[in-house]
């Protein structure tokens, strides 16, 4: 049984779920439920930069990328298939597409990036324990990274892929995909386990060239207002379980409301002369 479903049959709230419950309480049941799909842990870039990080060096042996020339629609390609896949060991990851391929390319080039740094190389030389599941107070978390000190946790580690990894753009990305909350969710999680309070580290590496990286954490405010977040989502869900009607628990409103579109969209984006000059029948044309 593979790592990712033993952590799904695991009956308890996960920040992923949470994470939905920011905005849709019935999206947070779906997830819960398991009835929202999951990209695959294997063959994701994400997933692979993961596996990276928990296998370290050679981590990419077991990823099989096809042959060039072989044609599966021909009695030759397939004899070529079968020739070539029993080559390969019982759990090799075939790669077959383009996309997945460049995928592959494209993680081990941020793999040799984030070798480059040093903090991140004293990371993962330091006893840490990786992809570490653990579950407290009917709450669970898969931890990318525990660094350990004496047995003793000593800081969580989280590795992004981000299009931005400056300050400013990996800011903008904590803020839209509540990352937040994921670090409170995963400290609280480590200190009902282990007794102990630990910081909470990301390291973003840019998913493109030039693989730039940075090493991130949030201030003690910022944490402690997503853990209230945090509470506040999965004791609104609770309470939603509870009282929502089975007819209406997957919908957002049962009779028409008013809503407010965002200032933007009514902004343009030409230069003001150009906005501002002429009227409607005025046509060049």
């Amino acid at each position: 049984m593979s790592e990712r479903t033993d952590y799904d049959q695991i009956k308890a709230v996960n920040f992923s779920a949470v994470k939905h419950g920011r905005t849709s309480l019935p999206k947070m049941h779906a997830a819960l439920c398991g009835l929202l799909s999951f990209e695959s842990r294997q063959t994701s870039l994400g997933s692979m930069l993961h596996d990276a990080m928990r296998v370290g060096d050679g981590w990419d042996a077991k990823y099989a990328v096809r042959p060039e020339g072989i044609d599966r629609r021909t009695k030759a390609g397939k004899e070529a298939w079968e020739t070539w896949t029993g080559t390969l060991p019982p759990d090799a990851i075939i790669v077959e597409d383009a996309t997945t391929r460049n995928d592959l390319d494209r993680c081990r080039a941020i793999v040799a990036s984030l070798q480059t740094v040093e903090y991140v190389r004293r990371i993962l030389i330091r006893p840490g324990l990786a992809e570490l599941v653990l579950q407290a107070d009917g709450r669970k978390a898969m931890i990318d990274r525990l660094v350990m000190r004496d047995s003793v946790p000593a800081i969580i580690i989280d590795w992004k892929t981000t299009q931005d990894a400056t300050p400013t753009g990996f800011a903008r990305s904590v803020a839209r995909y509540g990352y937040a909350q994921q670090a409170a969710w995963y400290i609280d999680i480590v200190q009902a386990v282990y007794g102990v309070r630990v910081p909470f580290l990301f390291v973003a590496v840019e998913s493109s060239t030039p693989y730039s990286v940075g090493l991130y954490t949030l201030p003690a405010d910022q944490i402690e207002a997503a853990r209230q977040l945090n509470d506040r989502t999965v004791k609104a869900y609770y309470d939603w379980v509870r009282t929502a009607s089975t007819q209406a628990a997957n919908h957002h409103a049962t009779e028409p409301q008013e809503i407010t579109v965002p200032e933007w969209a009514f902004q343009s984006s030409l230069p003001i002369e150009w906005a501002d000059s002429g009227t409607d029948s005025e046509h060049p044309f």
